[in-house]
């Protein structure tokens, strides 16, 4: 398996407006780590407050979600490196220092709960990502920025998340060939409920979500003497590549490029 580092793509494709409405298999039985809670029950609270439309009982199920995990605390010598890089790179309170982004720079402004992906890849043959690598499931990192709440993902919530969304949408080209899908009917009503305390985006192509608050890591590659860091990431619908280095002060940021987009 080879991650896409995706350049600009000129598509021309033939797309009926209107609302889509796909549901992709949700197993809503599914549990989450410490076994104490099932999709259907954050599904059945996620649905209950957004009838109520009490923006109090969703900020209450978020900081139950931040309660139910914690950052790793035991993080074996030979990884310590993908999670001091992460750290250093994920800035979404201060997007302008890793990218230009179609969407400014201030799109996490004011959000406090930020939901952290699930789990990073990463590999040591530098800028040739894909070829031998290793995924770290479960990933716990904690972030520079001690006003945060953070909400770990993992499959329950996905799964509750989803459901509750729904998916209805309009097909992207839908007025402009330039315009992405977007959630539509109920599903753009439920969605801008959690945009109450959340922000995420919608799928470009339709029928899912980047429920990560970005930019999402897709992966980090090192050089041989683990010095130097690639860092592959999403950001929207675009992404790019950023270069650490390494010195006696830690990781620092040296070069960012956008490189693609959707």
């Amino acid at each position: 398996m080879k991650f896409w580092r995706a350049i600009p793509v000129f598509l021309f494709i033939v797309l009926l407006a209107g609302s889509c409405s796909e549901q992709s298999n949700i197993d809503l039985n599914e549990q989450n780590g410490d076994k104490s809670i099932t999709a259907q029950t954050i599904y059945d609270q996620l649905l209950e407050a957004y009838d109520d439309s009490c923006a109090e009982c969703l900020e209450q199920i978020l900081t139950d979600w931040e309660g139910r995990f914690s950052a790793d605390s035991h993080i074996p010598d030979s990884l310590k490196d993908i999670y001091a890089v992460y750290k250093e790179f994920y800035s979404p309170w201060d997007l302008a220092r890793i990218s230009n982004s179609e969407f400014g720079h201030d799109i996490y402004k004011d959000v406090s709960f930020y939901i952290i992906q699930d789990s990073i890849t990463y590999d040591y043959n530098f800028r040739t990502f894909g070829n031998e690598y290793s995924t770290i499931h479960d990933f716990r990192p904690v972030i520079k920025n001690d006003d945060i709440h953070l909400l770990y993902l993992d499959s329950t919530y996905t799964n509750a998340i989803n459901s509750f969304l729904g998916a209805e949408y309009t097909p992207m080209g839908t007025g402009s060939i330039m315009s992405p899908a977007l959630p539509a009917g109920e599903t753009a009503e439920r969605y801008k409920f959690l945009q109450n305390y959340l922000v995420f985006f919608h799928g470009h192509w339709g029928n899912y979500w980047h429920l990560e608050t970005h930019p999402q890591v897709s992966g980090i590659s090192f050089n041989k003497t683990k010095d130097s860091a690639q860092v592959y990431f999403r950001l929207g619908y675009q992404g790019g590549e950023a270069i650490l280095g390494k010195d006696g002060d830690g990781w620092k940021v040296t070069e960012h490029s956008m490189t693609w987009i959707e």
